[in-house]
């Protein structure tokens, strides 16, 4: 049986860790350095709830619009990657780009630059919600979640902000399906560099659950993570297989079955190994993993009185 364990062993250390392709390109976003603040907000009047929330949380997660007819202006504008909004604010917009003199605007962001103009401070949203409130000679620039900068300082969001429930849910309802599916990757992201996984599993599992673009990134992820951070393999067998079902062609497929794989011979399900190791070998024949699968198939073969 030696000859058995070597190249279980030989198996088990090849997946380990990030190979190349498809499953190296998604590790090196999950573990992206993250940049950390030094410094507190620079914040003043960052409380009461401004009217942005009155006017766009109408029914369940309907933003409705109320366009003034005097200096004072209300909009809403998005694109894939960013949102923003105000209400009862002297603001105007140049693509993304903001003058606010009075009153409050709300961004998220999560992948593409906003900037903020705000009575000669700059405020720069790359990775996050934020509000931003101008009253009188008074700025305040707050990280709902993620991060900003204020006048070229990076501030990250608190654990416990002082902004009300009721304020956040206004924020939230700028995003569109896909960038809130960004916002919680980027989430997911800070959790593993801070190690917690249950919660980047969670913000993951519910982007894999979306229709977006992200999901089928999210689903491996996830799968990864309880894996090998988490140590479940049967829970990675049920989230990998839910990605087989969701993307039965995607981009990711490959990827997908050898973490199955291995996720079998984690539990010594000696039987489904032999099987979803012929599977593999047909279906990827040409795949650079091909004679490390094709020995394992051996290997789970003679595990079960059978020849090669």
């Amino acid at each position: 049986m030696k000859h058995t364990e070597n190249h279980l062993e030989a198996f088990r250390s090849s997946t380990a860790a990030p190979p190349t392709g498809a499953r190296e390109r998604v590790w090196r976003q999950l573990e992206a350095p993250v940049r950390h603040p030094t410094a507190s907000p620079r914040r003043s009047m960052l409380v009461p709830v401004f009217a942005l929330a009155a006017s766009m949380l109408v029914g369940v997660g309907v933003v409705k619009l109320v366009q003034s007819r005097n200096a004072v202006s209300s909009e809403r504008w998005s694109d894939e990657r960013s949102a923003i909004a105000w209400n009862d604010a002297k603001a105007k917009r140049d693509q993304q780009t903001v003058t606010l003199e009075e009153g409050s605007i709300a961004v998220s962001s999560w992948g593409s630059t906003v900037n903020v103009n705000a009575r000669g401070h700059r405020v720069r949203v790359e990775s996050g919600l934020a509000l931003i409130q101008v009253a009188g000679d008074e700025v305040s620039a707050e990280a709902i979640e993620g991060s900003l900068f204020f006048d070229d300082q990076l501030h990250a969001a608190r654990t416990k902000t002082e902004v009300s429930s009721e304020t956040v849910k206004a924020v939230l309802a700028l995003e569109s399906e896909s960038l809130r599916a960004r916002r919680l990757v980027k989430r997911a992201e800070q959790s593993v560099t801070e190690q917690r996984f249950e919660d980047a599993v969670k913000d993951l599992e519910t982007v894999a659950s979306s229709g977006t673009l992200d999901a089928e990134v999210a689903n491996f992820k996830q799968a990864e993570l309880e894996l090998r951070k988490l140590n479940r393999p049967e829970a990675a067998l049920k989230t990998l297989g839910n990605g087989d079902a969701k993307f039965p062609r995607g981009a990711l497929t490959q990827e997908r079955q050898l973490s199955e794989i291995e996720s079998l011979v984690r539990l010594e399900r000696w039987s489904e190994v032999e099987l979803n190791t012929s599977t593999f070998l047909t279906r990827f024949a040409d795949s650079e993993r091909a004679d490390e699968v094709r020995r394992l198939h051996d290997d789970a073969a003679r595990r079960l009185g059978k020849s090669p």
